[in-house]
């Protein structure tokens, strides 16, 4: 078996989730997952292709990097490098 092989969801980088969910609400197309929205700014949602595949919509917070940093994958309590 293997196992890490299939893509799990695509993601998109939104300029305003607002603006882009509405867009797709016109089209039929509604969040399958309101996903989030943090005190920083970052605000993702969730849509299905016609598959169900799921696509997640990101909106950066204002002064993100473009694309995901390793300050986007903080540590978890208890890892370490030892």
């Amino acid at each position: 078996m293997t196992s890490g092989t299939e893509v799990s969801h695509l993601v998109v980088k939104v300029e305003s989730m607002a603006d882009s969910l509405a867009a797709l609400a016109v089209r039929g197309i509604e969040p399958v997952d309101p996903g989030q929205e943090r005190q920083d700014g970052l605000r993702t949602a969730f849509i299905a292709d016609p598959d169900g595949r799921r696509i997640e919509l990101v909106q950066w917070p204002p002064g993100h990097a473009d694309g995901m940093t390793a300050a986007d994958w903080p540590e978890e309590k208890g890892d370490s490098d030892e």
